[in-house]
């Protein structure tokens, strides 16, 4: 996929014929697309669309019977909505949906298909933004790291979380003033994370 199809809405992406029987307005294509732990709803516009169009996006869990409103999503007009602060639990079933607005006209609802993060998600953990290691209760000479989350501009994971993937891990024993050690992975006896 072109990532710039992400944050643009192209006019050759637009339907070119709009049959009167159908809501021209309703967006269409209304997905998810994960990457990093970051979970977007993408989707474009409907056949009618105007300049002055904006959309409304809602979201829930399977199972809810209510609909929130994503807030930082109400009224917008692009065509992408970030939904990953609502959708951190990665083996539960999402689903949002979004209607279109021209004027005082609102289209229909569009649904999204069914989105279970753990199962949709890619996973580009080379390079992430900005990184850094966070160690917790270092005790020289034995090192103790009870806690190493790899923080991203984006979140910090911990773990846990990344006890799926095959990581290297160095260690850098350092003082303010110089480097003493630098620990290679085979240097390191690591226990299970607790």
């Amino acid at each position: 996929s072109m990532p710039g199809l992400c944050l643009i809405s192209p006019f050759w992406l637009l339907p070119t014929d709009c049959p009167e029987m159908i809501d021209g307005m309703r967006p269409q294509d209304v997905d998810f697309r994960s990457e990093n732990y970051n979970n977007i709803l993408h989707w474009i516009p409907g056949c009618q669309w105007e300049e002055d169009t904006t959309y409304f996006v809602q979201y829930k869990i399977y199972g809810d019977k209510r609909w929130t409103n994503k807030v930082e999503c109400w009224g917008i007009k692009n065509t992408f909505c970030d939904l990953s602060q609502e959708t951190t639990q990665s083996s539960e079933w999402y689903y949002a949906r979004v209607r279109a607005a021209i004027s005082r006209r609102k289209s229909g609802w569009a649904v999204s298909p069914r989105f279970i993060p753990l199962l949709l998600m890619r996973l580009l953990l080379l390079p992430p933004p900005l990184p850094s290691w966070l160690l917790r209760n270092f005790f020289p000479p034995r090192l103790l790291i009870s806690s190493i989350f790899l923080e991203t501009a984006a979140r910090k994971l911990s773990a846990r979380r990344l006890a799926h993937f095959s990581l290297s891990i160095s260690v850098l024993w350092a003082t303010h003033r110089r480097i003493i050690h630098v620990f290679e992975p085979s240097e390191l006896t690591c226990s299970a994370f607790h």
